[in-house]
């Protein structure tokens, strides 16, 4: 019985050695969205846009998007930045901002990610992960917001030739 499961295992061993092992590569992401449209080829074009999310963080310390005092809940700016090379997006950082990570951590962490694998800003919720009764959707509009704002600022400095 020993021999048996010994040539059983070295037949085994031998399959694998001569098929070998798989090799895994890291997988780049799968661009599914068109060209930006408007935006000259070239780069990589940087812009930081800025949206209003709910800043639901007390010990939040950055810009207020409307004067006085931080107050929770009444929104702060969330500043997203874009990097655009050969009218692609290839970087989407959200900066320093108020929003609980609690509520919209889901959407903080995924929502760059697919932005820039969809190559728009042009999302929906559930394109994201983002729950309906989440409570994050005003976190989800500012970022959105921001991401526009800077491809905005992306094609009014880098604007294509000719049109498109």
């Amino acid at each position: 019985m020993k021999k048996m499961l010994s040539l059983i295992a070295v037949a085994l061993m031998a399959v694998l050695v001569f098929i070998g092992c798989p090799i895994s590569y890291p997988i780049e992401p799968e661009i599914t969205g068109e060209p930006l449209e408007g935006i000259a080829d070239g780069g990589p074009f940087t812009a930081t846009g800025y949206g209003v999310g709910y800043a639901a963080d007390p010990g939040h310390d950055g810009k207020a998007a409307k004067e006085g005092p931080y107050e929770p809940g009444v929104g702060t700016l969330i500043p997203v930045t874009v990097i655009v090379n050969n009218r692609f997006i290839t970087s989407v950082e959200i900066g320093n901002h108020a929003e609980s990570t609690i509520i919209a951590g889901r959407l903080l962490e995924r929502m760059p990610g697919v932005a820039r694998d969809r190559n728009t800003f042009e999302l929906l919720g559930y394109q994201v992960g983002m729950d309906v009764v989440g409570g994050a959707t005003l976190t989800f509009n500012g970022i959105r917001e921001a991401g526009l704002d800077a491809l905005a600022q992306i094609r009014a400095s880098h604007p294509m030739e000719g049109g498109n």
